[in-house]
């Protein structure tokens, strides 16, 4: 039985976009479709299975970025900016 700590963990995590990698302007599924475990250290439980981003997911925020560059309105640096 998971303690209520881990309990409102999972819950919160599971209910949140943390199942998921951002890039390209939104959440998506990791393409090679891994995760990994993060435990709860005092039990060991399982908190969540959190997306692991590979090779490919990189390549595709990479691919992504490239494409949008030159998308956004040229902004210029502060003066507080060297």
């Amino acid at each position: 039985m998971a303690s209520s700590s881990v309990a409102a963990a999972q819950s919160y995590l599971g209910a949140q976009t943390f199942n998921k990698l951002y890039y390209n302007g939104g959440f998506v599924a990791p393409l090679a479709g891994e995760t990994f475990e993060t435990l709860y250290p005092a039990t060991g439980e399982v908190v969540h299975a959190f997306p692991r981003g590979r090779a490919v997911d990189v390549n595709a925020a990479i691919d992504a970025a490239v494409a949008g560059e030159g998308t956004l309105p040229h902004v210029s640096r502060p003066a507080v900016w060297p």
